[in-house]
């Protein structure tokens, strides 16, 4: 903690399983650095120890405690490879109401602990420096940096248009009766509109206005007709059978498929840089970096590579560099 310069720029959901841990066996690690610091006379148990019964550390952790429970939840949501885009808004707002709740009150974990506390003594051991005020101002910055970290992931107004892209694309919420099905989605399609369909400085717009608000309800009985697909099946559909009668929805679909909500390729990517074993490592280029871990992901197993033709294009290359 010493070396952290705010408790809200530390990944805490890496830590999860060590917060839960801490709060878990808090009265155990005191005991145990205490029964080390009292036997041997330790230096490093005895500083531990002092930093592990300060107030703030259990407050700390117990808030936590809390905390990673709700964006845990939603972290796990985006760590699927196939994230269904119709649960992202509702996600976030649940996310959100529950961080909002927790600044107005505690959540369970830090109630038990400040119920617990007594004459500044929690499970019968001293805290020392005992400045709740001090601590309640750190759980505000905390509270208030990680809601800000969020709403920066995800704007608003990003949230609003993978909503209607989900209104308009995903056939299986499409309705049975055609009545129905002739206005549904004219909002979100407006939205869609909107936000595709203008010049952004100087690129041109995605996709054509009139033409894309001729070919919805057509589109949508397409698909109606087709079994409703989900929402990946229906823009599969749509870029491949359906692409050439319906070009603007067809763009509408390549673009919704590539909307990075899923974490896996960036988790994928921070795994490839831990077990890349090279001197150096942190002082390597980004070019050599991006090259180590083109090997590592796509490259064959050491059982089928051909090192005779590898050393043979080494020795034909008129510059030759090691990675």
């Amino acid at each position: 903690m010493s070396t952290t310069c705010s408790v809200s720029a530390t990944r805490w959901l890496s830590l999860e399983r060590a917060v839960k841990g801490i709060h878990n066996n808090w009265v155990a690690l005191v005991l145990e650095l205490e029964e080390e610091e009292a036997a041997r006379d330790c230096p490093v148990a005895k500083g531990l120890r002092k930093q592990l019964q300060k107030y703030m550390f259990p407050a700390l952790t117990h808030l936590l405690t809390d905390a990673l429970a709700v964006v845990n939840r939603m972290n796990l949501t985006f760590q699927k490879e196939d994230v269904n885009i119709s649960s992202i808004q509702p996600i976030m707002n649940m996310t959100l109401a529950s961080l909002d709740d927790m600044v107005n009150e505690p959540g369970e974990a830090e109630k038990k602990f400040r119920q617990s506390v007594q004459d500044d003594k929690f499970s019968g051991i001293t805290l020392t420096q005992p400045d709740a005020q001090a601590f309640s101002n750190l759980r505000t910055e905390y509270l208030a940096e990680i809601t800000k970290s969020i709403k920066k992931r995800f704007p608003a107004e990003h949230l609003g248009i993978i909503a209607d892209l989900d209104t308009v694309l995903n056939s299986s919420h499409y309705p049975g009766a055609d009545c129905a099905l002739k206005n549904h989605g004219l909002d979100a399609l407006e939205h869609v509109c909107e936000y595709y369909g203008s010049p952004r400085g100087s690129a041109a717009p995605l996709v054509e206005k009139d033409r894309l608000i001729q070919d919805f309800l057509p589109m949508k009985r397409v698909l109606a007709g087709s079994g409703n697909p989900s929402f990946r099946g229906a823009c599969r559909l749509l870029i491949t059978s359906l692409g050439e009668m319906f070009p603007d929805f067809r763009t509408l679909a390549e673009v919704a498929l590539v909307i990075p909500v899923s974490s896996v390729a960036a988790e994928r990517g921070f795994s490839l840089q831990n077990n890349i074993k090279t001197a150096m490592r942190s002082r390597l280029s980004e070019a050599k970096m991006q090259n180590l871990m083109t090997i590592a992901s796509a490259a064959v197993s050491i059982d089928d590579f051909d090192y005779a033709e590898a050393s043979s294009q080494f020795g034909s290359m008129r510059v030759r560099r090691k990675i």
